[in-house]
């Protein structure tokens, strides 16, 4: 499954939000699923990192580090 997502999102475009879809998102995310905003940006950054890993590093982090910003 893993393989398969990957080599999706080496194919397609990242889809795009406006800024009122987002927040849409964010509401939905908070009230209606009980996610908190803080947990939303932890899952992020950790799928950003492991998303920069395989595609930059080769899947090698040895000796390199990633920072993700965000807010």
């Amino acid at each position: 499954m893993r393989l398969a997502l990957e080599e999706n999102m080496r194919r397609s475009t990242v889809p795009e939000l406006t800024a009122d879809q987002m927040i849409e998102v964010d509401r939905l995310m908070i009230e209606d699923y009980k996610i908190d905003l803080i947990q939303m940006m932890e899952n992020a950054e950790h799928c950003l990192s492991l998303l920069a890993r395989d595609r930059f590093f080769r899947g090698n982090f040895s000796g390199k580090q990633v920072v993700v910003l965000y807010g």
